[in-house]
């Protein structure tokens, strides 16, 4: 059996890369009994280039079964997912208090993981509950803070037809 010096080369490698696509072209080789210009194999510059210097399969070679498909975006923190909704469920429960953004964002920070800045925090607030949050937007170091807006307009409600002393001290 005469092996030339590119199938040598190339077994060479596939045994310094022992991975998957090594055992499979060390597999075609010895299929075709390493002649492989007799069998009509042929390869490709990219791919050969690729695999002597341990990078992967070309993606214009690679199946659509073996790409692995990734998602755009940072990964799902299940952590973060899992304090955020705690903090959810301490909102909705506390609904008579007066919480801040920082608030929630240290209740978060309880947990095993980092907690949410306060603007994505917002965010996924609002985008959770739409209109039924109120967040006010903090001006000049004022926190936001964050009331359920059925619990906004109670608290209108009672100003407004509370009995009043002064009009003029009511009004500021």
């Amino acid at each position: 059996m005469k092996i030339d010096a590119f199938v040598q080369t190339i077994l060479v490698h596939g045994k310094i890369r022992g991975d998957e696509w090594a055992t499979a072209v060390q597999g075609r080789i010895k299929y075709f009994g390493g002649d492989l210009h007799a069998a009509d194999c042929v390869y490709q510059q990219s791919c050969n280039i690729n695999f002597r210097t341990m990078r992967n399969i070309p993606r214009q070679f690679t199946s659509v079964e073996s790409t692995k498909l990734r998602k755009n975006g940072r990964p799902k923190d299940s952590d973060q997912d899992e304090a955020c909704e705690r903090v959810c469920v301490f909102l909705e429960e506390n609904d008579e208090e007066q919480l801040t953004i920082s608030d929630l964002v240290a209740k978060m920070g309880g947990s095993k993981s980092i907690a949410y800045g306060n603007q994505y925090l917002k965010e996924k607030l609002i985008s959770r509950y739409g209109d039924s949050i109120f967040v006010t937007e903090g001006r000049c170091g004022v926190q936001n803070n964050v009331t359920f807006r059925e619990k906004t307009r109670d608290i209108l409600h009672e100003y407004y037809n509370s009995p009043r002393e002064d009009d003029e001290e009511a009004q500021k």
